[in-house]
């Protein structure tokens, strides 16, 4: 897998220097950044690829992320995580043409995972694979992404591909491992209607697949495995005990489609409007291609904003809007493993409605920026067992405050940014309901993430980066952010970042 990964990412950097030779390199500028961070929708549309940067860019970086949680976190994501990484993209940006190339390249280890044997969990729950014991998982990803536009008169079209693969594994019994491919197809058009606005479209393909095995080596033990169907139930028709040399696979497929309508403005200054449907299935197999679970997922986007930007001031406001239903489905057999009838057992809502406002101000050597968002967040999910002798259901709301300042200064090819900021999470409602509040699954795994997503939380955070010139070409940045969370009598998480990187 790494040798593959080298040989793919000597072609994308030999593209990314091929297309980013200029006599100057230019600086990314605070703008530009919470510009993308905070329009990211329109910028989905390979079509409207000539808005995410002014002009050529491309940028190489290798960095370290640690993460460290205390007392509050999801026992499926772990309790601490050591990640490096390196990437390398480009944006080569013409008069008629567009072309955007990246690849990236993780290797991560996760420390005291719980209950989880799968990669990629948030994607396949509720029905996630899983142990009792724990352990440290060991994960190598790669991907790469690449996007092409033309414009034609009024129309301008868009093609872009991206392919992630990544290989997980655990070194202790029971001994889980994990393949996993993702490929993502996107198609776009647009059309200037107006000289102030253009109207856009664009489709959106995933397909996803994870081959999962788990085997158990150690003589004289045994591991039990727990195929989770619910909040807090697994399903005692596929649980079983491993023991030296016996194993087991599953597969998981998920395959997803939206479909976005958009208006943007052409001129910088105008209203912004998206909107998305989707839907996404999901299918987990065990050995010989047997259906064990299935779910089925609505999905709905919104965004309406207004921005306008003088050159020296941009305002940006923006009202989103995402909500999701999601149909977990069990299946009765016959005698001959037949599947006879097919019952809804999981159900899960989800709405977002978040409100956002961005004012940037320039001037010659100094960029200011003023950031706020109000969030809130409903979400609830409801697992009814089979002749309802368990109904878990959990509901929880809430509002979050972000605000962020940004200051950045620039001399001649130099400058400096600093951005700090926090995020408040306060609860509005909390209730869990769960028959089998004695079982170690609910102790060790319902009762945490709960715990996680009802509790009063402050995120506060940092981030500093400085570029300069090494040569009359290439210039050079370092760049760091850390992120402390509290918890109301908890102990506090923290993450902290840091890079290299060569402008290009």
């Amino acid at each position: 897998m790494m040798k593959r990964f080298i040989l793919s990412l000597l072609t994308v950097l030999s593209v990314v220097l091929g297309y980013a030779q200029k006599k100057h390199v230019t600086i990314q500028s605070q703008q530009e950044i919470q510009v993308q961070q905070l329009l990211h929708h329109f910028f989905e549309n390979p079509a409207l690829t000539y808005m995410f940067y002014d002009q050529s860019y491309g940028e190489v970086k290798v960095g370290n992320t640690l993460q460290q949680n205390s007392e509050i976190y999801d026992p499926m994501l772990g309790r601490a995580s050591n990640t490096i990484s390196f990437d390398a993209f480009s944006f080569k940006k013409s008069k008629h043409h567009n072309v955007y190339g990246r690849a990236i390249y993780r290797n991560r280890i996760t420390r005291d995972i719980q209950w989880n044997n799968v990669e990629n969990h948030p994607l396949v729950w509720p029905y996630v694979v899983a142990d009792s014991i724990g352990g440290k998982a060991y994960i190598e990803q790669y991907s790469f992404d690449g996007a092409w536009s033309r414009q034609y008169h009024k129309m301008r079209v868009g093609l872009q591909a991206n392919y992630l693969a990544s290989e997980s594994n655990r070194k202790l019994d029971p001994r889980a491992k994990s393949l996993t491919w993702h490929l993502q197809l996107k198609g776009g058009v647009s059309w200037k209607v107006s000289p102030r606005y253009v109207v856009a479209s664009y489709v959106h393909w995933e397909q996803y697949e994870q081959s999962h095995n788990i085997i158990h080596m150690k003589p004289g033990t045994s591991s039990k495995i727990f195929y989770l169907q619910g909040f807090g139930q697994s399903d005692s028709g596929y649980d079983k005990i491993i023991s030296e040399g016996k194993s087991i696979a599953n597969t998981y497929e998920v395959n997803t489609t939206n479909v976005y309508m958009q208006l943007s403005p052409y001129t910088g200054t105008g209203w912004l409007f998206n909107v998305g449907l989707g839907r996404s299935n999901l299918s987990l197999f065990e050995e010989n291609n047997h259906l064990v679970n299935t779910y089925h997922s609505n999905i709905y986007n919104g965004v309406l904003g207004y921005t306008t930007n003088s050159g020296l001031d941009q305002w940006i406001f923006k009202v989103t809007t995402h909500y999701y239903q999601k149909t977990g489905l069990e299946y009765e057999r016959n005698t001959i493993d037949e599947i006879i009838n097919t019952m809804p057992r999981y159900r899960e809502t989800d709405l977002q409605l978040k409100s956002s406002v961005l004012w940037v101000q320039n001037s010659s050597h100094l960029s200011h920026l003023h950031r706020l968002g109000i969030y809130y967040n409903y979400n609830k999910m409801d697992y009814s067992a089979w002749m309802a002798r368990h109904k878990n259901s959990k509901e929880i709301s809430g509002l979050q405050l972000h605000l962020e300042e940004g200051l950045e200064v620039s001399k001649g090819r130099k400058s400096f940014k600093v951005n700090a900021g926090l995020k408040y999470f306060h609860p509005i409602t909390h209730k869990l309901s769960n028959d089998d509040t004695n079982t170690t699954i609910y102790n060790e795994l319902v009762q945490p993430i709960y715990l996680s997503e009802s509790t009063s939380r402050l995120d506060v955070f940092l981030r500093l980066r400085v570029d300069f010139p090494i040569t009359k070409r290439h210039l050079l940045f370092v760049e760091s952010k850390v992120k402390t969370s509290w918890y109301k009598q908890y102990e506090s998480n923290n993450v902290w970042q840091a890079a290299i990187g060569m402008l290009l």
